[in-house]
């Protein structure tokens, strides 16, 4: 990165050093065990009593400050130890978290996303389908409004962190078509509703982050927990989605910097 700051230096030696001996040295354990279920969910308290869940966050919502530059240092330094365990921060924080804090009414916001940054409270985003994979105008999870709630019926695959996820940031259709973006809203679901049925997913790679599917019958959402306008909502998340890309980078960089060393410590020791 040009022009970087001291304090960004500061930073990636710090990341670096935690890396080091909290992640580097269990990177292999978490990957061969993952079958029974061993995400390293400590590291979400122990990133928040850092600080660094909440980079570029306002201060206002428990954020630490900071911006795009230095999540993606963040991001580039964990996933350099294990990019599964960085995969499921990255969707935590940046599109669970990102999302509340930048779409959502300041009320709802307010309830959880301090506690997302605090690492106390756990976070996923769910758009994909059995039917549709990453083309998400052809969402059919059906939110029926009923009343002051929601009733949901459907199905979302392949949703990273949706095994433990306290809150599920979930892309539903309340109006109009498969086919276009309009009508899409996105709530803001506890991972324990009655009606949601978790099932775990088998990985080749970076198994440590966990993937689940989603099946939703009748499952009841207060209005409340609408993330942005009805029918918009997903729409208003673009944005977010977007600089995740830049995000999911910088963990590639990471990961490709950690395989680069990799082959050049063996090359240089092989017989």
């Amino acid at each position: 990165v040009p022009d970087r700051t001291p304090e960004q230096d500061a930073l990636r030696a710090e990341v670096a050093k935690f890396t080091a001996s909290e992640i580097t040295p269990n990177a292999t354990r978490w990957d061969v065990e993952h079958a029974d279920g061993a995400y390293p969910m400590h590291l979400f308290t122990r990133l928040g009593e850092l600080g660094w869940l909440g980079i570029g966050f306002d201060e206002a919502l428990g954020g630490s400050g900071g911006g795009p530059v230095e999540r993606c240092i963040l991001f580039e330094e964990l996933a350099y130890g294990s990019a599964g365990a960085a995969l499921g921060l990255y969707v935590h924080t940046a599109l669970a978290a990102g999302a509340l804090a930048t779409v959502a009414d300041p009320e709802l916001a307010g309830r959880f996303v301090p506690d997302l940054l605090a690492g106390t409270t756990t976070g996923a985003w769910a758009y994909a389908e059995p039917d549709s994979g990453a083309d998400v105008t052809r969402v059919r999870l059906d939110a029926c409004r009923d009343g002051d709630h929601f009733v949901l019926n459907g199905s979302k695959m392949y949703i990273t962190n949706a095994t433990f996820a306290d809150l599920i940031l979930v892309v539903v259709r309340t109006s109009g078509q498969p086919g276009r973006l309009g009508g899409l809203s996105v709530l803001a679901v506890d991972g324990d509703s009655d009606g949601l049925t978790r099932t775990p997913m088998d990985k080749l790679g970076m198994r440590p982050s966990e993937l689940a599917e989603l099946h939703f019958a009748d499952c009841i959402v207060p209005v409340d927990r609408l993330v942005g306008e009805l029918d918009q909502g997903f729409r208003q998340c673009l944005a977010i989605l977007s600089q995740g890309r830049v995000f999911a980078g910088a963990l590639a960089l990471g990961l490709g910097r950690a395989a680069f060393d990799a082959a050049l410590a063996h090359v240089g020791t092989r017989e």
